[in-house]
């Protein structure tokens, strides 16, 4: 285990990352390929991070297969993704408090999946502190932050 969590938070993660809907959204913002199998430039191959910022996702597949090597029983979150952590906010009245991600890579990234069915006008809302933006995140939105560099909630 990464992180200290309870038994049904872990277990509903591992179901949640079974779907194959969220399987799809990570290979989409991921990339279609097994980090093993990922060299440091772009291919042709699909997948947001390693897309358009190729150097950041560089750094995070070189840091991961080092994390792996050196703690073969670390959870990954999925095969194509070389994130460490993931949260979730759902219910019908999730919150996030205002916080900067002090645990990230101050030059990283942070992808925002935003599904559910709520009215994005209402809620759902990416708040960036420094840049004094709401912005509305509509279902079906990937947001993509320095969420150790700007403070936020989402």
């Amino acid at each position: 285990m990464n992180f200290k969590q309870s038994v049904e938070t872990r277990e509903f993660f591992q179901e949640f990352l079974k779907n194959q809907h969220v399987k799809r959204i990570i290979k989409y913002a991921m990339g279609m390929h097994p980090l093993l199998l990922i060299c440091c430039s772009l291919n042709g191959s699909s997948g947001l991070v390693k897309n358009w910022f190729p150097k950041i996702w560089c750094h995070y597949v070189e840091l991961h297969q080092e994390m792996c090597k050196k703690n073969p029983d670390m959870d990954i979150i999925a095969q194509h993704c070389p994130f460490f952590a993931m949260s979730q906010n759902f219910g019908p009245e999730a919150v996030s408090v205002c916080h900067i991600d002090t645990k990230n890579l101050v030059s990283g990234l942070c992808l925002i999946f935003v599904f559910g069915l709520f009215d994005f006008k209402k809620g759902g809302h990416l708040v960036l502190h420094e840049a004094e933006l709401i912005l509305e995140a509509p279902h079906g939105s990937i947001l993509i932050i320095p969420s150790a560099a700007v403070t936020h909630e989402n």
